[in-house]
């Protein structure tokens, strides 16, 4: 099966026309029309219903979506590694990674990867919640970040990592050891932009978290940067909080909250690929 199809089909449910579709992908409407007839004939099954508004996905078609995501980027993965292999080229692994996981665990899995396999070459890009399509488009190979980020793809948890209340020096909480996080949403609120905390903080508030938002951050730095400038108050992760904890006061939250962080990965990755990620699941996560 020709992964171009596939993509084609991909690129036309998400136009949701076949003329768009054609345009953006530099082929005629009449060719990615006869592109889509062959592969329902190859699938035995029509999915796509056309009509003068678009299309959209038969039952059939939004049944097998999920299959055709899988085997496209599988194949694609197939093509790009075939060529790098008869050109002799060494391919790197392509990771994306959350800001906290880049800054306190990444470093020493890296290092001593790196002691085991000399020879390996590493991509590094820091993002959050738009890694996901990251891998929908085939830019990295796996993903460190959190269980919200899954999807719908094969998620290996590693460990947890507990939250924490985050409060200026000078603030009236500061000299509290532990801070209920209905009584620390009270104050105006720094927002990580990690989907996965506000859906953890919604059932511990009464009031909705979004009434207490006056500030949206994307980057734990910044967000660090803001409480310490007395900004407002925040919940953070325990990784984003090292070797940045002098600058503000750390607060144990009641309850306690915490996240699974762990690798988020296609179905079939690269030898090199399934080489790091297991050496990542047997080492030791003490360090993080």
């Amino acid at each position: 099966m020709d992964d171009k199809k596939l993509s084609a089909l991909m690129e036309a449910v998400r136009c949701g026309s076949l003329s768009k579709a054609a345009a953006e992908l530099g082929y005629t409407q009449s060719g990615l029309t006869q592109m889509m007839n062959s592969l329902e004939d190859e699938l035995g099954c029509a999915i796509l219903v056309r009509s003068y508004n678009g299309i959209r996905l038969t039952p059939a078609g939004e049944q097998l979506l999920p299959f055709i995501e899988d085997a496209a980027g599988s194949l694609k993965r197939l093509r790009d590694e075939a060529s790098q292999t008869a050109a002799g080229q060494v391919k790197p692994i392509r990771i994306g990674v959350f800001p906290s996981i880049s800054k306190s665990w990444l470093p020493y899995i890296l290092k001593e990867y790196k002691k085991k396999y000399p020879g390996s070459v590493i991509e590094i890009t820091v993002g959050n919640m738009e890694m996901q399509s990251w891998l929908d488009k085939d830019t990295v190979d796996l993903v460190l970040g959190e269980e919200s980020m899954k999807g719908g793809y094969k998620w290996i948890p590693l460990r947890e990592d507990s939250y924490f209340g985050v409060v200026p020096r000078d603030h009236e909480l500061a000299d509290r050891g532990r801070v209920s996080v209905e009584e620390l949403v009270q104050y105006p609120f720094i927002m990580s932009q990690i989907l996965e905390l506000k859906q953890k903080l919604r059932p511990l508030i009464k009031t909705p978290i979004s009434e207490a938002i006056q500030i949206n951050a994307d980057d734990d730095a910044a967000l660090l940067s803001l409480v310490e400038e007395g900004l407002g108050v925040s919940i953070l992760p325990e990784m984003s909080l090292k070797g940045h904890s002098e600058l503000v006061r750390v607060l144990e939250l009641d309850p306690p909250i915490k996240r699974t962080v762990g690798i988020v990965l296609p179905r079939s990755v690269r030898r090199h690929v399934s080489d790091f990620v297991n050496f990542v699941k047997e080492s030791d996560q003490s360090c993080i």
